[in-house]
C-alpha cells in the first residue's frame, strides 16, 4: 500500500499489516509542529521516503514513528528520522528487522565555504548537512546585536531507538546522537551487526552547548566517517558527548578521514568507551585528546586491539595495556 501524506496539526495513523510505502511531504510522517503526530506500523517490510522535516521530527511538539516489525527503509534529506528542533521531541523507534537508515546528501553545508571553497557536489571533500538520525538542534544567530540575539532558540531532543537486527546507517553532518546549540541527540542500537556511517559531528558528537549519547549494545559493528572532523564521542564548545559500544563484539572504527574516539575542545567534555572484543581503531587524531580547558577520555576495557593514528601504526603510544594521561585534559586507557 502507498500512503501519500500532507501536513496536519495533530494526527495518528496506524497500519496493521502489509509491505507499505510512505511518501512523505514536508511536515508529515509522524511529525509534530506545534502539535502531535504519530505513525504506528505493526508489521511488514516498509519504506519511509521523504524530503526534510519528516520521519519523527518535531518543533514545538511531539513526532513519533513506531515500527514493530519488518526489514524497513528510512530515507530523508535532512531534519528528519528522529529530529528535535526548539521545544520539540522527535523519535523513530524500530522494534525488529534488518533496517536501513539514510539521511542527508542533498543540502550543502555552510562548512564548505571555509573547508573546501572550490569543492563541488560529488567531490570527495564536499559536505552536506543532515541534522537527523537522533539529532537535536537549536537556532543560533551569528550576530552581536542584542535585539537579534533574543531570537536564538535552544534545541530539542531527537531520538533513534532500534532494538534488534543487522542495521545500516548512513548520514551527513550532525547525526547519530548529535546535539547542536542546547539540543540533545540520542541513538541506541541494541542488538545486531551494524554499520554506522556518518560525517562531521556524528556518533555522539556535537557543538555549542550540545548533548549527545550513542550506544550500540551488541554485535560486530563497523563505524566510518567521511570526515573531516569529530566522530565517536567528540565535543566542541561546552558540549558533552558519550559514545559507548557495549558487549564483546569485534568492531572496526574507520575514522581515517576524521578525528574523535574521545576528543574535546573549547571547554567541552567527551568519553568514548568500548567494552571488549578484538577491535581496530583508525583515526587522524583523538583517542583521549583535549584542548582549551576540556576533558576527554578513551576506554577499551578488554581484547587485543589494533591502533592506527595519523594513518601510521601507533604502538609506541596508544596500544594494548597502556594508560596515557595528557596534561591538557586527555586520558587513554586500554585494559
Amino acid at each position: 500500500m502507498v500512503h501519500h501524506w500532507v501536513l496536519q496539526p495533530d494526527g495518528l495513523l496506524m497500519d496493521r499489516a502489509g509491505n507499505d510505502v510512505y511518501l512523505l511531504a514536508q511536515g508529515s510522517g509522524g511529525t509534530g509542529f506545534a502539535g502531535l503526530g504519530i505513525l504506528w506500523d505493526l508489521s511488514g517490510h516498509d519504506q519511509y521516503v521523504g524530503d526534510k522535516f519528516t520521519h519523527g521530527a518535531a518543533v514545538g511538539g511531539l513526532g513519533l514513528i513506531l515500527d514493530e516489525a519488518g526489514n524497513d527503509t528510512y530515507a530523508s534529506f535532512g531534519y528528519a528520522i528522529g529530529f528535535g528542533g526548539p521545544l520539540g521531541i522527535g523519535a523513530v523507534i524500530d522494534l525488529s528487522g534488518d533496517d536501513s537508515y539514510q539521511c542527508g546528501d542533498r543540502y550543502p553545508s555552510s562548512y564548505n565555504a571555509s573547508d573546501a571553497p572550490n569543492a563541488k557536489p560529488g567531490d570527495r571533500f564536499f559536505q552536506y548537512d543532515c541534522f537527523g538520525l537522533g539529532a537535536g538542534s537549536g537556532i543560533r544567530l551569528f550576530t552581536n546585536d542584542p535585539e537579534h540575539q533574543s531570537y536564538n532558540l535552544a534545541g530539542g531532543l531527537g531520538i533513534v531507538l532500534d532494538l534488534a537486527g543487522n542495521d545500516r546507517y548512513h548520514s551527513s553532518n550532525f547525526s547519530q546522537g548529535s546535539g547542536y546549540f542546547f539540543g540533545a541527540g540520542l541513538k541506541f542500537d541494541l542488538v545486531g551487526n551494524d554499520d554506522h556511517d556518518a560525517a562531521r559531528y556524528g556518533q555522539a558528537a556535537g557543538a555549542h552547548y550540545g548533548l549527545g549519547l550513542f550506544i550500540d549494545d551488541q554485535g560486530d559493528d563497523h563505524y566510518a566517517s567521511t570526515g573531516p572532523w569529530y566522530n565517536g564521542g567528540a565535543a566542541w564548545d561546552r558540549s558533552v558527548m558519550l559514545c559507548i559500544d557495549a558487549g564483546q563484539g569485534n568492531d572496526v572504527y574507520d575514522f581515517q578521514w576524521s578525528s574523535g574516539l574521545g576528543r574535546a575542545d573549547h571547554n567541552a567534555w567527551s568519553i568514548f568507551l568500548d567494552e571488549g572484543g578484538k577491535d581496530r581503531y583508525l583515526a587522524q587524531n583523538g583517542m583521549g585528546m583535549a584542548t582549551d580547558n576540556s576533558m576527554s577520555a578513551f576506554f577499551d576495557l578488554a581484547g587485543k586491539d589494533e591502533y592506527v593514528t595519523g594513518l601510521q601504526p601507533s604502538s609506541s603510544l596508544r596500544d594494548n595495556g597502556r594508560t596515557l594521561v595528557d596534561q591538557a585534559g586527555g586520558l587513554f586507557v586500554d585494559r
